[in-house]
């Protein structure tokens, strides 16, 4: 099963056949990553700009400010407070203290790439999410590995997440509701932790197509 683009919109992408690779969050081949900037709210004005902190709600914004310090078609992940809230930032915001921004630098980032990275980051994340431990910039997030799917050279494949998530939207109105409602927070890709065809039979019912 692979995909194509077609005439008539694409077929469904599948998972459970696909090589998967490791790759360290802090390796500066594959992901740029920075910390956020101790300014507070208070000593900010009001305006238009998102203020992204920890909290897991809202997509992160806590309020808005005057001032943004990432141009946006980011993800943002906290590494502190809600540990682990993650969510794609579309446009221009402010990144606070707490969390950390980002960005692919083999592959530009989108937002069908950036909610499949979302998904694994969540997953990584839950082991710092409990006793109030705190997920470290430098000994444990740069350091924390993910896998992805591999290409031919065992490089991401960044253009299959892609368009594997593209494949969900354009077929969204076949999937049960409870996938639509549980099913992405629990695509955690790992095959060696989940049966991913009978995952994708449980709750994306038959291989649908076009």
């Amino acid at each position: 099963n692979i995909w194509m683009k077609t005439d008539c919109w694409r077929v469904k992408m599948v998972l459970h056949n696909r090589e998967w690779g490791e790759f360290l969050l802090g390796d500066e081949k594959y992901f740029s990553i920075k910390r956020g900037e101790s300014l507070y709210v208070k000593n900010m004005m009001s305006g238009d700009i998102p203020y992204i902190s920890t909290t897991k709600e809202n997509n992160g914004i806590l309020t808005y400010v005057d001032t943004a310090n990432r141009k946006g078609n980011l993800i943002s992940l906290a590494y502190d407070g809600s540990i682990g809230a993650c969510f794609y930032q579309s446009n221009p915001f402010f990144a606070s203290e707490k969390i950390v921004t980002i960005n692919t630098v083999q592959y530009p980032l989108n937002e069908n790439l950036a909610f499949f990275l979302i998904q694994v980051l969540k997953i990584e994340a839950q082991m710092y999410s409990y006793g109030g431990r705190k997920w470290t910039v430098e000994q444990q997030l740069k350091n924390t590995k993910i896998r992805l799917p591999v290409d031919a050279k065992n490089e991401p494949d960044y253009e299959y997440m892609e368009w594997y998530i593209e494949s969900l939207k354009s077929g969204i109105e076949k999937i049960p509701d409870y996938f639509l409602q549980d099913g992405y927070e629990k695509a955690c890709w790992y095959l060696d932790n989940i049966d991913q065809n009978e995952f994708e039979k449980k709750y994306a019912g038959a291989k649908f197509v076009r």
